[in-house]
Order: C-alpha cells, then structure tokens, then sequence
C-alpha cells in the first residue's frame, strides 16, 4: 500500500482499519481492500517493546520541536511531525536490504515471506488467513509454496507409511 501508517501499539495489537485515525492508538491506512482488511492483529513483545521505544523517542522529539510539532497521531513521521512521504518507508526498507547484502524485494515481500513461514511451521491456514485479513482459499493458492526439501519431506513420509502398511 502507498498510504502512511498510524501505528501505536495498545495491548499488542495492531487494529487494521479504515476509520481514518481518530485516536491515533491503532495501525491505520486510508483504507483497505475488503471489510476483512478491517482486523486486529497481535504483536509479537520484542515489536511491542520496539515501538514503545521509539514511542518515547519521539515523544522526546516533541518536547524539543514544541509548537513546531505537527501531532498527526503517526509514530514513524518526519522530525516535525509531518507524515512521511508514502516512498520513504520503502526506500529505508530498501537501503537496510542492500547493507545486510540482499536483493531489494518490495516491501510487500515481507507478507509473503511472513504467511510463507508461518505455514511452513504448521500454523493453522485458517489462522494466518484472518492474520492477513484473506480467505483460506487465497492463502492457499497465492502463499502456499513448496520446495525440494518440503518435496523430500513427503517423500520420505509417504516411504515410512508403506513401511509400516
């Protein structure tokens, strides 16, 4: 998505919405696809502690600025308080992926990469579909992909059942 981000974590949730930011404590873009895209997503603590550190950073930030702070409700804005510009996250994103030696991937990758390997561990498909905010068929279709190892894998399962027939 283009649009900013109101992020705020409360009770380690993000709330996805469309509502438009009032209260600035939730996760918001100016819209979302579907009325699914409207959810609450928990937060991992080590994302919680992050943002609550940098929370207070920035809280830090307006103290200095004073009534120079724009006070939008986003947490990752420019030094007055203005939103970033809707490519600026991207570009972070980007620079951060070449310094660490990867290829640059957009920044929609790290959902992929993230349903991907939550299925890859088990995780309940039905489950990560609410996470994302999708139907199970589309999880399915779209995020479920094997390789050789997972090829292996059944495999070397399907040997041990006829072994064991």
């Amino acid at each position: 998505r283009d649009g900013p981000l109101f992020l705020t974590p409360r009770k380690g949730q993000l709330t996805c919405t469309d509502s438009g930011g009032a209260g600035g404590e939730i996760i918001e873009q100016p819209s979302t696809k579907s009325k699914s895209g409207n959810r609450k997503v928990q937060l991992s603590s080590s994302v919680v502690t992050a943002l609550q550190d940098h929370a207070k950073k920035q809280s830090d930030e307006m103290v200095k600025i004073g009534s120079g702070w724009l006070d939008t409700g986003y947490i990752f804005v420019q030094e007055n308080g203005e939103p970033l510009y809707p490519t600026t996250p991207y570009l972070i994103f980007r620079k951060f992926i070449k310094e660490l030696g990867f290829n640059p991937e957009p920044f929609h990758a790290l959902r992929h990469s993230h349903v991907t390997e939550l299925l890859r561990v088990k995780m309940p498909v039905h489950m990560v579909a609410k996470r994302i905010g999708d139907e199970v068929a589309t999880v399915m279709k779209v995020y479920a992909h094997s390789n050789a190892e997972d090829d292996q894998v059944l495999a070397d399962t399907y040997e041990q059942v006829l072994e064991n027939a």
